[in-house]
């Protein structure tokens, strides 16, 4: 027997469609939920990223503008709210977002900053704040921190800085194939490039172009070309306040005497005699013992002869090992006479580093309101010392400090010039037609000076130093004490930015 089974279908086709359509709702409101979503997400990205430059904006055109009209001493001591402010399309004036609390904040000894460091950097910080739409008529602030860190600059910010690139008789002096310039260099006029000079810093001037001489330097930062004018006091009146305050300022008793400083293992140790005489250690009328110590500022009036270092030469001022240590500036009204070397305490003429470790601590700065001269003496090369046997104690001269010289030059004494009462290579005389090569200046720190200076000449077929000048990176963040700070021309402080950097980056996404 045969069943047949039946299957009653009648209404099917109705439930079908619904289940269909009820799905196809569900899956359209879930696109429909996703691309407002991702609407929302992108308006929010975009708020994201316009708060960041709304801050940006507003360090720039806010805290940044008052900075660049500001003195130093003008310069909060701590923290200094600033007015708030918003950024406005230029086309429709609609607005971007607003800034707040835009203000400038001193670095202090408890933020970024080690031991070793002087405190002349500054925050300027702002936030941004812009507003976006939710899906569901919310609105919501996007709020972004962002700070950039300055760093002021000092005289010691840079490796060489000049006032005049000519000598008083419109000589142009050169940078050419030997020079290679670690640091920053800047001068108030225009700049000489022969043959093949490396300036592996940053280089500026006043001028809108430099002069050449079948030239083909190499530059590892483009040349910046009317830059502002660093201004060339012509007193270290900051020094000679910290000396007066120290009670360490020597008068010359107005030019009745003369002053030695020497640099010893123990500390500096001044004298004074008459005037008109040379030196004799059983004439002396004044001395004066001054401990090594941090944030020393020793001014003289006058000329003073300088030696910062010890050994076995035969006059006992100067020699070989190092002795400096602590902090200093040493200052002078006339000539600073560098009659042997001035090194830091942990070294010696013969184991003199390219560059120091960040965290050394020894510091010197020499500033003349006249000449840095490298005095003409046996020490420091006299007489063709080049070819003479004894090392460093006959030839040779080496500088660990910053140097200062607001009245003229950084140069070297008798250059052997025709019209000089001593010519070292005069003919007919017992030197006739010999050189008077010395050696050379190692020099690990900068130099300014209100004029460029000669270090060599081609007088007697060759005079003077060549130059193994190191930039002392140390001193963009800790320069010597009472050091002169770089300003314009209408005394507003000049700075270099250090980093951006944007605080609590949480962005409060849902």
């Amino acid at each position: 027997m045969r069943v047949k089974l039946l299957k009653i279908r009648h209404g099917s086709i109705m439930i079908n469609t619904l289940i269909i359509v009820f799905f196809l709702i569900a899956t359209g409101t879930a696109f429909m939920m996703w691309a407002v979503d991702e609407s929302y997400q992108a308006d929010f990205d975009l708020a994201r990223t316009q708060a960041y430059y709304v801050a940006q904006y507003g360090i720039l055109s806010q805290v940044l503008k008052t900075m660049r009209t500001r003195t130093q001493n003008a310069l909060p001591a701590g923290y200094e709210r600033l007015t708030d402010g918003t950024w406005n399309l230029e086309a429709s004036s609609e607005s971007i977002g607003s800034f707040v609390d835009a203000g400038i904040r001193r670095v202090d000894s408890n933020q970024d900053v080690n031991i070793f460091q002087t405190i002349n950097q500054y925050d300027l910080e702002a936030s941004g704040r812009v507003a976006v739409g939710g899906p569901f008529g919310q609105v919501t602030t996007i709020e972004r921190e962002v700070s950039m860190r300055t760093q002021l600059r000092t005289y010691a910010s840079y490796m060489y800085l000049t006032n005049e690139e000519t000598t008083m008789f419109n000589e142009i002096i050169w940078f050419w194939t030997p020079d290679t310039l670690y640091g920053r260099v800047h001068s108030n006029s225009q700049i000489g490039i022969k043959f093949a000079p490396q300036f592996l810093g940053p280089i500026s001037t006043t001028e809108d172009r430099f002069v050449y001489f079948s030239a083909n330097p190499y530059f590892a930062f483009d040349p910046v070309f009317n830059a502002p004018h660093v201004y060339f006091p012509s007193t270290a009146e900051n020094l000679r306040g910290g000396a007066a305050s120290g009670g360490t300022f020597f008068t010359n008793q107005d030019g009745a005497v003369q002053s030695r400083l020497r640099g010893l293992n123990g500390g500096w140790f001044l004298e004074q005699w008459s005037a008109g005489i040379p030196y004799d250690s059983s004439r002396i009328d004044n001395s004066v013992s001054i401990s090594y110590g941090s944030n020393v500022a020793i001014f003289i009036e006058g000329n003073c002869q300088l030696a910062a270092s010890m050994g076995q030469h035969p006059t006992g001022f100067g020699g070989i090992n190092g002795v400096i240590h602590g902090s200093v500036t040493v200052g002078t009204s006339g000539d600073l006479e560098l009659w042997d070397n001035v090194i830091y305490s942990s070294y010696n003429a013969n184991t003199i580093p390219d560059t120091f470790p960040s965290e050394y601590g020894d510091i010197c700065g020499l500033v003349s309101e006249g000449r840095i001269l490298i005095k003409d003496v046996d020490p420091n090369g006299r007489g063709d010392g080049r070819s003479q046997p004894g090392g460093h104690n006959r030839q040779h001269i080496v500088i660990t400090a910053a140097m200062v010289a607001l009245g003229e030059s950084f140069t070297f004494e008798h250059q052997n010039d025709s019209w000089n009462t001593y010519v070292w290579c005069t003919c007919p005389g017992e030197h006739c037609g010999q050189s008077d090569e010395r050696g050379s200046i190692w020099l690990r720190g900068a130099v300014t000076q209100m004029r460029r200076g000669y270090v060599h000449r081609s007088n007697c077929g060759g005079s003077g130093y060549a130059k193994d000048y190191y930039y002392d990176f140390r001193l963009e963040t800790t320069p010597p004490p009472f050091y002169l700070e770089a300003t314009d021309d209408e005394g507003a402080s000049l700075f270099d930015i250090v980093w951006w950097k944007e605080h609590d980056p949480h962005d409060g996404r849902p």
